[in-house]
């Protein structure tokens, strides 16, 4: 309706210093790929489409995500008591003790 009337902002944190920081075995992987470049520029992430096809690279990023599902469950079974299946789909796990992001779930 009044397109100019919205001026978007943020904090400063972009999505690749929120990826170096909240999840770091992610983070290590994708760093060990392409170099260090990617958490200042996000062009470089680009470079990712290299390892489509290295089943090593998707197995080890399937092993990191299902990682973090678990842990993410975990802690929220801890502190609720609620168990959350990790084989959900979609669910968005960031490493809970994370220093630089909410992890108070």
């Amino acid at each position: 309706m009044w397109p100019n009337k919205f001026n978007n902002k943020t904090n400063g944190v972009t999505q690749r210093r929120w990826l170096a920081a909240c999840n770091p075995s992610l983070s290590e992987l994708i760093t060990r790929k392409i170099g260090s470049g990617w958490i200042t520029e996000l062009t470089e992430l680009k470079q990712l489409e290299n390892f489509v096809s290295d089943e090593e690279f998707r197995q080890e990023w399937r092993a990191i995500k299902l990682n973090n599902k678990k842990r993410l469950a975990e802690e929220i079974e801890q502190k609720t008591g609620l168990a959350i299946p990790t084989g959900m789909p979609r669910i968005q796990a960031a490493t809970p003790q994370c220093a630089a992001c909410d992890s108070s779930l």
